[in-house]
């Protein structure tokens, strides 16, 4: 044996005897239940507020612009169509 590698030979100590564990009581059980519920309900609210926060953002203008141009009508290259164009340039290709 290697000399400093003794301890990995020993089992390793039992913790929850060393400090007095036991299994816990219902009432202990019952109470942690509630503890974590708890704790999931806070987490779960608030995830939703972040999420409805995200969601119903304050407007942005040049985001709306943006996108009320993107849905005019196009050329075939790319440019809008002009306002003096006639009907026939809105027929379905």
């Amino acid at each position: 044996m290697k000399a400093g590698f003794s301890r990995l030979d020993e089992p390793p100590p039992n913790t929850a005897k060393a400090a007095g564990l036991a299994k816990p009581t219902k009432a202990e059980a019952s109470a942690a239940e509630r503890i974590q519920a708890r704790a999931r309900g806070q987490r779960s609210r608030q995830r939703m507020r972040a999420e409805l926060t995200r969601a119903f953002l304050p407007p942005d203008l040049e985001r709306a612009k943006a996108h009320a141009r993107a849905m005019l009508p196009r050329l075939p290259n790319g440019d809008l169509l002009p306002l003096n164009c006639p009907m026939r340039c809105f027929q379905a290709r």
